[in-house]
């Protein structure tokens, strides 16, 4: 059902297991992509810290950000990204 729900575009698949409301995800993206400088790096505590995520759900939710252009991690931390 997760699955079909996420074809529809109803839920995003935020890891293979994990499925969020579209519109809980397109809130948390803008509170990120708002609440991160270009050019600036940022470490998870930070980040935790913005979304109010605890640090197990908070990673898994970063990595969807970095595979959908949101975010990028480099050497120094987690970077807003061109999208």
């Amino acid at each position: 059902m997760a699955r079909y729900l996420a074809r529809e575009g109803v839920l995003v698949a935020v890891e293979p297991s994990r499925y969020y409301p579209a519109t809980t995800v397109e809130g948390l993206v803008a509170r990120l992509r708002a609440g991160m400088q270009p050019g600036v790096a940022y470490g998870p505590a930070e980040l935790r810290e913005l979304l109010g995520f605890s640090r197990k759900f908070l990673i898994p939710f970063l990595e969807f950000t970095d595979r959908a252009g949101h975010t990028f991690r480099d050497a120094a931390g987690r970077r807003r990204g061109p999208t």
